[in-house]
């Protein structure tokens, strides 16, 4: 949903006909894939009970 609002406010304002501006969403998306993947490998570990 935030996605879809997202998307239509930067058509709006008139971002979407910058050049830079799908790379730079990318960048940051696949950034905080990164970053997610890291928290869940390091945090599901420490939370993993013992046998």
């Amino acid at each position: 949903m935030e996605s879809l609002l997202r998307s239509q406010f930067d058509s709006v304002i008139g971002f979407d006909k910058e050049r830079s501006f799908y790379p730079v969403v990318l960048i940051v998306i696949a950034t905080l894939y990164l970053l997610f993947a890291a928290i869940a490998a390091f945090g599901f570990r420490k939370n993993v009970p013992k046998k």
